[in-house]
């Protein structure tokens, strides 16, 4: 995925949220756009995201999402000497992984991603 397509990701993720009613932390969804944005195109992205809607009964994980994309599973995140690393992909390897303690302890509900990622309508 590219930069662009983050808006589109965080909407993908907001669906998800809602639909199994998971609360989806900022550490969270940074994660998710780091480990799966090197892996799957946007297309990609929203076809497996669609699949986990339709196939699964629990939030999926880096790996599951990888899986229902047709790409074979790698790992998403690991303990390197006690710290958290995520996959950054194939050219980047493993990276540490730098989430506030605030932003991994406390979740952000769906219905604020979904007003993060889509502005209210403009009032006519």
């Amino acid at each position: 995925m590219k930069p662009h397509d983050r808006q589109r990701f965080c909407q993908g993720i907001a669906v998800l949220a809602t639909n199994f009613r998971a609360e989806v932390t900022e550490a969270q969804l940074a994660l998710l756009w780091l480990a799966l944005r090197d892996e799957l195109s946007l297309e990609q992205w929203e076809k497996a995201a669609a699949r986990a809607l339709r196939e699964l009964e629990f939030f999926p994980s880096v790996g599951k999402v990888l899986e229902l994309a047709g790409k074979k599973k790698r790992p998403g995140m690991r303990l390197i000497d006690g710290k958290p690393h995520v996959w950054l992909g194939e050219g980047a390897g493993w990276g540490e992984f730098h989430g506030s303690q605030a932003s991994l302890s406390e979740p952000t509900p769906a219905s604020d991603l979904i007003r993060l990622v889509m502005p209210p309508e403009p009032k006519r």
